[in-house]
């Protein structure tokens, strides 16, 4: 799919991520979206505006860094040629065996993963923030933060909703993602995995790898508990390269994949336009809509529930 405009909801076609469900199949989410990706589509830089960053500030801030963020880049090229020593499959049965064996995650455990993808949580996000801060700090509307626990259904409306963590999350600048479990105060999120065969495009043509399923699930629980979003971004990491793939609820447009330090201007206009440049609405919001205040809402729910319901009358 080319086109630049979001792609509107077929009447035959399985509204797959905006069910709700107490519990998650991945599994049917795989079996769902068959047909329903496209690869290496440059429409996806262009409704993140990655053209309007600044060419200056591009050009400035490739200048630097490598040379500002030396130890961090050397120790993600380290994790990741230390993970090469093991095939995907491991890798993915390391992650779920972490998940299972975690007792605490319902509640303060950290994102599951293979030794080495947890490792490069912390130098990936201040990647992000150098480039977000760069010129000067307090440009950002977002901030690139580690989630530091399950997101819960904390909010009345997502009531039975399972938790989940991405393994980081892009939430609006003032919003300390790892205390907060709302899913209102994240605007986007990213999925890390240490080998570039753990990336979106499949190795056998038809087949779905784990990091778009697992991607897929985050954001049909995030598009249901924010049903005013009209699609949700989301940035993929796998090895040193990126890719950012926009789902929404006819299926999945992942942009070309690119390495982070070999095309350093287009990963900096990707950060930079997802934390300094795009509106709530050019990533997803639907501008018909204001959002409640955390306040106002759980006040709007009650007075919902005691609307009486007359036979015959439509009530919105």
């Amino acid at each position: 799919m080319s086109t630049d405009s979001p792609r509107h909801l077929q009447s035959n076609t399985l509204n797959h991520l905006v069910e709700s469900h107490v519990g998650t199949s991945r599994d049917a989410i795989k079996a769902d979206l068959v047909g329903k990706i496209v690869y290496d589509d440059p429409a996806v830089f262009r409704r993140l505006y990655i053209e309007r960053v600044s060419i200056y500030l591009v050009t400035s801030c490739a200048a630097s860094f490598k040379a500002k963020n030396a130890e961090d880049i050397k120790l993600l090229k380290d994790l990741v040629e230390r993970a090469s020593k093991k095939t995907p499959e491991a890798l993915e049965l390391e992650e779920i065996n972490d998940t299972a064996n975690d007792l605490n995650k319902q509640e303060t455990s950290g994102n599951h993963g293979s030794a080495e993808e947890k490792k490069m949580y912390d130098p990936l996000v201040r990647l992000f923030n150098f480039i977000a801060d760069f010129g000067h700090v307090g440009a950002e509307l977002r901030k690139f933060q580690k989630t530091n626990g399950m997101l819960k259904a904390d909010e009345p409306h997502t009531f039975g909703f399972p938790s989940c963590s991405p393994d980081f999350t892009i939430s609006p600048h003032g919003v300390d993602a790892s205390r907060s479990k709302l899913w209102r105060d994240q605007d986007a999120f990213g999925e890390v995995k240490p080998l570039k065969k753990q990336g979106p495009k499949p190795a056998i043509a038809g087949t779905i790898p784990p990091i778009v399923t697992q991607s897929a699930d985050y954001a049909r629980l995030f598009m249901s508990a924010r049903p005013f979003m009209l699609f949700c971004v989301g940035i993929l990491i796998f090895r040193t390269e990126f890719c950012v793939g926009i789902f929404d609820r006819d299926g999945i447009m992942f942009s070309p994949a690119y390495d982070m330090f070999q095309n350093t201007e287009t990963f900096i206009r990707v950060v930079r336009s997802l934390a300094c440049e795009l509106s709530i609405e050019e990533i997803g919001f639907d501008p018909t809509v204001r959002v409640l205040t955390h306040a106002e809402t759980p006040k709007a729910h009650w007075e919902h529930r005691r609307v009486p319901i007359r036979r015959g009358v439509i009530r919105w």
